[in-house]
């Protein structure tokens, strides 16, 4: 077994879906230019009433195409945060030129950590549940749900085969 002070960790490319852009490039213009990826949500909302809501700012992403990362049918099924994700990760990998083949995929891990995982998912869960009953629910919530799940996805769509961590803080 090898010493694990002789193992390194590099990081080749980076990647960033944030309210202040969805790609690093941009991002970090609009962070340099002194710009705030905050905003008032009121005209943003469209049919959503938040006139009792009391906070009517939020840092939501726009912009952001998500048939750019994955398909029709994996924007249907994966939570939005899983979604940010895999494009954060394909990004870096793009940016990184690195080119990743079965012989060396065990080499290649993924660390991805959030405070929170699919809040898109538990909530429409609920509501589902409150129209329709339990059977509503899908026997997916918590797999669809959990942090896990966007290092697993980035893992399977990008062939990484080596450490899969979830990290998790709040």
């Amino acid at each position: 077994m090898a010493d694990s002070r002789n193992r390194r960790a590099v990081i080749t490319g980076l990647g960033l879906v944030s309210p202040l852009g969805c790609e690093v490039e941009s991002a970090w213009k609009n962070l340099l230019a002194g710009r705030s990826g905050v905003r008032d949500m009121a005209e943003r909302m469209g049919s959503v009433d938040i006139g009792d809501w009391p906070v009517k700012i939020a840092g939501l992403v726009e912009g952001f195409d998500p048939l750019d990362y994955v398909s029709a049918k994996e924007v249907k099924r994966l939570d939005g945060f899983v979604v940010y994700g895999v494009a954060a990760a394909k990004q870096a990998l793009n940016d990184s030129g690195l080119t990743i083949d079965d012989a060396d995929a065990r080499r290649y891990g993924v660390a991805i950590g959030s405070g929170i995982g699919g809040l898109m998912t538990i909530e429409s869960s609920y509501l589902r549940y409150h129209k329709g009953g339990v059977r509503r629910i899908s026997p997916m919530l918590i797999p669809a749900s959990i942090i896990n799940i966007v290092a697993g996805q980035v893992s399977i769509m990008l062939n990484f085969r080596g450490v899969n961590l979830s990290l998790v803080s709040a």
